[in-house]
């Protein structure tokens, strides 16, 4: 089991999601999942996200049609299996450590 499960919600944030994700793979504790939720992305955010998964064991990838913020994370938080939950939007980007720190 892992120790985090970073969930991830995207919705149109191709402009953003590499550093977000590059980010978030790049942690310095290894022990983590990370769920990433596809919420009917109509840009390219699912070609980046299935490009993340392809190297990376660790990503869960979640597509769905648009259901919205709340829904989204409702859906990751019933697949996550860490012992705690880490919340990143598609938007955002994290230091190295954040969740080694945490």
């Amino acid at each position: 089991m892992p120790k985090i499960t970073i969930i991830i919600p995207v919705y149109n944030a191709e402009k953003y999601l590499d550093k977000c994700l590059l980010s978030i793979v790049n942690q310095t504790l290894e022990d983590i999942e990370i769920i990433i939720v596809n919420d009917g992305s109509t840009d390219g955010s699912l070609e980046i996200i299935e490009k993340y998964a392809s190297h990376y064991k660790n990503i869960v990838v979640i597509n769905q049609k648009n259901q919205g913020l709340y829904k989204t994370r409702q859906i990751a938080l019933e697949q996550a299996s860490g012992d705690y939950i880490g919340w990143v939007d598609a938007d955002d980007y994290v230091s190295k450590n954040m969740f080694e720190i945490l």
